[in-house]
């Protein structure tokens, strides 16, 4: 079969490996029975063999998916090619899953360094902002010239603390809770 190596998108794997005359080995070439009858020599060129059939057969498959996807970043193809075998269009849907993936990855931890208040931050009386300490939000009635500490209330306060005010560290607040800014990640990806 000759295959047109400039558009990989039409062919699966299997197809682009005999073009390139590379074995596409099997799982059970051989049984149990005959291998367990080999001497150990025979077992260790057999495996070394097989290692090699295995390893070539990977890569061939893995540049194979890389021209695909390749081709698809170039335009040549789209999900909806009436060309695009079965195989080349799943490599393409995991290939954006896992980089749309990669990209909700980053904005997360993005987020989550903006969420940080560093010591030194002047903040605001009246400022909502979520307390490690407490695992609440609260807030802030006064503050530190400096930055380094607020005196806040609980925005909800349990019964215990009613109006009662509490010393904070800057350090160990955040703008916001670590679920809040994973639901909002959350809910910009979903789109």
């Amino acid at each position: 079969m000759s295959i047109d190596l400039d558009k990989p998108w039409q062919y699966g794997p299997r197809a682009w490996q005999a073009a390139h005359n590379v074995h596409a080995p099997w799982i059970a070439e051989i049984s149990p029975w005959q291998y367990a009858n080999m001497s150990t020599r025979q077992k260790r060129a057999y495996d070394a063999k097989r290692d090699r059939e295995w390893t070539a057969s990977g890569e061939c498959k893995a540049e194979w998916a890389r021209a695909v996807i390749e081709a698809f970043d170039a335009g040549y193809c789209d999900l909806r090619s009436p060309d695009l075998h079965p195989d080349a269009q799943s490599t393409i849907i995991h290939e954006l899953i896992r980089r749309k993936k990669m990209l909700r990855e980053d904005a997360l931890q993005q987020a989550l360094d903006d969420n940080k208040i560093l010591p030194g931050t002047l903040l605001e009386p009246g400022t909502r902002v979520f307390s490690l300490m407490s695992s609440s939000y609260i807030i802030i009635t006064k503050a530190d010239r400096r930055g380094m500490s607020v005196r806040a209330v609980y925005e909800n306060p349990p019964a215990w603390a009613k109006g009662r005010e509490m010393k904070y560290q800057v350090g160990a607040l955040q703008w916001k809770s670590y679920n809040d800014v994973v639901a909002e990640i959350d809910a910009e990806f979903v789109r």
